[in-house]
């Protein structure tokens, strides 16, 4: 099966769904580009904002990740870029198993519980190999986003306390 069918079939998969939750807003076949929107999930710091993924995918995809860059956030998963930082969508770890909804999901996961540096840069099996050092100084660097992350969630749970 070709990268275009496995696309196609992804997208009736996700508009089956009927969550409301993704909406599908550009595709373009030939370029192989997907767009989806989203609004943040509720009890996080990113609740009612319009979130984009933008979806560029290889003509060997699913046996390579599509390329993914989401809404540039405050966030120590997403850089300032928009890129995520998780070797599970985009790294070593990708498995052809991973598909649209399976990846929006995760995405949305992260929303509500940011990855630390340590479950960036290790897997199950240990330490894995790491190619790129700026992205290591990168996702560490976001430690201080995940701290402040935390205390925002804090902080609007409190609000939501006394409302």
């Amino acid at each position: 099966m070709g990268a275009m069918s496995r696309i196609m079939r992804e997208i009736n998969n996700l508009y089956k769904l009927n969550d409301n939750i993704y909406e599908i807003i550009y595709f373009d076949d030939i370029k192989l580009k997907l767009v989806v929107n989203f609004i943040g999930p509720k009890d996080t710091p990113y609740e009612d904002i319009h979130i984009t993924v933008n979806f560029i995918y290889p003509s060997v995809y699913p046996f390579k990740p599509p390329l993914i860059f989401i809404t540039p956030i405050f966030h120590p998963n997403i850089t300032s870029t928009g890129a995520l930082i998780i070797s599970t969508l985009t790294g070593n770890d990708w498995s052809p198993a991973l598909n649209l909804i399976s990846i929006l999901w995760t995405i949305t996961s992260l929303l509500h519980e940011p990855l630390t540096c340590e479950h960036v840069l290790y897997n199950d099996k240990g330490k894995e190999e790491i190619d790129d050092m700026e992205e290591i100084k990168e996702t560490c660097a976001n430690e201080e986003a995940l701290r402040l992350w935390k205390e925002d969630i804090v902080q609007l749970r409190e609000i939501n306390l006394t409302l």
